[in-house]
């Protein structure tokens, strides 16, 4: 989306009864320090449907820590005062 912004979207399958267990989408904004997303479930086969809302601190940017859905989130402070 941007340097600012993160979308990814994920569906869980059942491939041995070809049954649909739920889609999530989720948006991120990352921040000077935080990294504030918002996330939204479906889950067709209980019927339901749920959000999540969450606000992570960016002070440990190594390893697998410094990536969100497959994209690099570089450290704090990387490109200045946001």
């Amino acid at each position: 989306m941007s340097p600012k912004w993160i979308s990814s979207v994920a569906m869980s399958l059942d491939l041995g009864d070809t049954k649909n267990f739920g889609q999530t989408i989720r948006i991120t904004r990352v921040g000077e320090s935080l990294l504030t997303s918002f996330e939204v479930n479906v889950d067709p086969i209980h019927n339901t449907v749920g959000t999540n809302f969450m606000v992570e601190p960016r002070f440990v940017p190594k390893g697998h820590l410094g990536n969100l859905g497959g994209v690099h989130v570089p450290p704090a402070g990387a490109f200045g005062v946001e």
